[in-house]
């Protein structure tokens, strides 16, 4: 048996291929960017949130691994063991970062006003962390609608995680 897989939204990656026509060039989806009609249509299909929201409005994990937590000042976002892009390239609280500032920078700066800059966590790698941030606030409606992406990804060619997208942070 090999190593479990993580899958976001409660979803099955069975693989295969499906191929849409679509009137207007898909070349460029970009869920950070909050101009960008295409993926105003399709983020949802090629990436995940990190919270979902149920019929009630309470925030749930999807691609964390629980909702927001405190650690004293602090309220700390952890991903998910064992996500990786569709191009297997693991993802980790780096990828967060990149994700939230690069959103911040294309358009979702109005929706993320209330989230503080992320940092990295000392001692998990996973984990990252915003300055007196409400937890609650944070996981709703802060991170609920952000989509992650891993960083060695570029719109023309994401880099989706299989079925999400975290943007994957270029090295040092």
């Amino acid at each position: 048996m090999g190593a479990a897989r993580a899958s976001a939204l409660g979803r099955t990656p069975l693989g295969g291929k499906l191929t849409l026509r679509v009137p207007w060039p898909t070349s460029t989806i970009d869920p950070h960017d909050l101009r960008n009609a295409t993926a105003a249509l399709f983020a949802a299909a090629i990436a995940d949130p990190l919270f979902g929201l149920d019929a009630n409005g309470v925030a749930y994990p999807t691609l964390a691994a629980t909702v927001p937590t405190r650690e004293g000042a602090d309220t700390v976002v952890r991903l998910r063991d064992g996500l990786r892009t569709a191009r297997q390239a693991p993802l980790s609280g780096a990828d967060l970062i990149f994700s939230v500032e690069r959103a911040r920078a294309r358009g979702a700066a109005a929706a993320l006003v209330d989230v503080p800059a992320p940092r990295p966590h000392p001692r998990d790698a996973m984990a990252v962390l915003f300055r007196g941030a409400d937890p609650q606030r944070l996981a709703r409606p802060g991170l609920a609608h952000g989509r992650a992406l891993p960083g060695a990804s570029s719109p023309p060619r994401p880099t989706a995680p299989a079925p999400s997208v975290l943007r994957r942070a270029a090295p040092p």
